[in-house]
């Protein structure tokens, strides 16, 4: 979300971040491991809640500054009871 406007891209992740059963495991404050337990893959991701990063291949080659993958989008959501 860049400057307050959600594109298509933006709404699909967050439709994902919603919709998916994930699995949160907090580790060390700040760092909580997510797991997409819909996922056909095994693959975990290591979400930083205070620089809003995520160690999945989305965030890594999709998102630029302002921009949330579905893993980090899910663990801010849970954080702040919208989940």
């Amino acid at each position: 979300m860049i400057d307050g406007v959600i594109t298509k891209h933006d709404l699909d992740r967050i439709v994902d971040a919603v919709e998916h059963e994930m699995e949160v495991k907090p580790i060390e404050k700040p760092r909580v491991v997510v797991k997409d337990t819909e996922s056909d893959s095994d693959d975990s991701h290591m979400v930083n809640i205070e620089d809003l990063t995520c160690t999945c291949k989305d965030f890594e080659y999709n998102c630029n500054d302002e921009e949330y993958c579905k893993h980090l989008f899910h663990v801010v959501f849970r954080k702040h009871g919208m989940l």
